[in-house]
């Protein structure tokens, strides 16, 4: 093919083929402009990925994005890496951003990225008053962002959905639009204050079984302070199924 031209025959229309020359310039650029962002690319995953891993040790079930990530890393240093020896988290700031540290060698770049944390978290659909019964319909599921702002401090006592509606009642007021936290509720007792209840001593293979007032509120497994109905005698025994309360002597 050497030495030989490739002519348009006589009649041809030549701006025919304008738009399927440019097409195929565009997708030269194409494939140029993704080779070169590829070692950039697969670097930012492979840090989003060590990075998500060192913030969920301390809420595993946050959802964690960090947008710029990509874009910040195709401009530094490490560009043409597809990897890097080290990656850390020098510190959390309370404004939503990490300051990140990459080491590769000898060379170590640092740079400050922000990321956004959330947690699906019950949250209060209307006031709900202390010692009122959590109902399911006193409740909706949002996100809510920890990463910053007013609930970034107690992102580990919010309250799941399932979780609020395991018997559990407010321990204080909780407003509409507030999310429910673990100091703010509390599991509905099993046993309440007054109850009369069966009450088993053991002692080695000896049971006797007897009865005993309740002297506060107590869920089962908890230890709980009754009075015997006979005797008087007050002991502290564990809360059992079928309200009873177990003591060992």
């Amino acid at each position: 093919m050497d030495g030989q031209q490739i002519s348009l025959k006589k009649g041809t229309n030549r701006s025919s083929f304008y738009p399927i020359v440019c097409l195929l310039c565009s997708v030269l650029v194409l494939l140029s402009a993704n080779a070169q962002a590829l070692p950039s690319a697969k670097l930012a995953q492979f840090v989003e990925t060590e990075l998500k891993t060192t913030l969920l040790q301390s809420t595993p079930s946050a959802k964690i994005t960090i947008p710029s990530l990509s874009k910040m890393l195709s401009q530094s240093a490490f560009a043409e890496r597809d990897t890097v020896e080290s990656v850390s988290i020098l510190e959390i700031r309370d404004n939503g951003t990490l300051l990140v540290s990459l080491s590769a060698g000898e060379k170590t770049i640092r740079f400050v990225t922000p990321y956004e944390m959330v947690i699906q978290a019950a949250v209060a659909q209307n006031r709900i008053y202390p010692g009122q019964k959590i109902k399911t319909e006193d409740l909706i599921e949002k996100e809510i962002v920890v990463s910053r702002g007013l609930y970034r401090s107690v992102k580990n006592t919010l309250i799941t959905l399932p979780q609020a509606k395991q018997n559990q009642i407010a321990k204080n007021s909780i407003l509409e639009g507030q999310p429910l936290l673990y100091t703010s509720i509390q599991r509905s007792p099993d046993l309440k204050r007054g109850e009369v209840i069966a009450l088993e001593l053991t002692s080695g293979d000896l049971l006797l079984k007897t009865q005993a007032i309740v002297q506060e509120p107590a869920v089962i497994g908890e230890k709980v302070r009754v009075i015997t109905v006979k005797t008087k005698r007050e002991l502290v025994g564990v809360v059992t199924e079928n309200n009873t309360v177990e003591v060992k002597l």
